[in-house]
């Protein structure tokens, strides 16, 4: 839910075209993180792990976890809207 506002739903014949264009978009998103800004990402993103697994995982607060991945969002945002995504 949290990347809802950034990537959007592939329920029609459009957004499943729009899907393999967001792949790409997405591929190069990450290629351009550092490795501890893409670890976070994947981990909460892809693996769905929790804001507390993230703060035992790295030793950062919770707080300092939620303001790097809302920053990360909002690039990803600005990233897709570039690659011509329309939100």
């Amino acid at each position: 839910s949290e990347l809802q506002d950034c990537i959007p739903s592939p329920n029609t014949v459009e957004g499943l075209s729009e899907a393999s264009a967001i792949t790409a978009v997405l591929n190069t998103f990450l290629g351009e993180l550092d490795a501890e800004q893409r670890a976070l990402f994947v981990r909460r993103y892809w693996f769905a792990k929790s804001i507390g697994d993230l703060v035992r995982l790295t030793g950062y607060s919770e707080s300092k976890i939620k303001s790097i991945l809302y920053r990360l969002r909002s690039k990803l945002k600005v990233h897709l809207e570039q690659g011509g995504i329309a939100l």
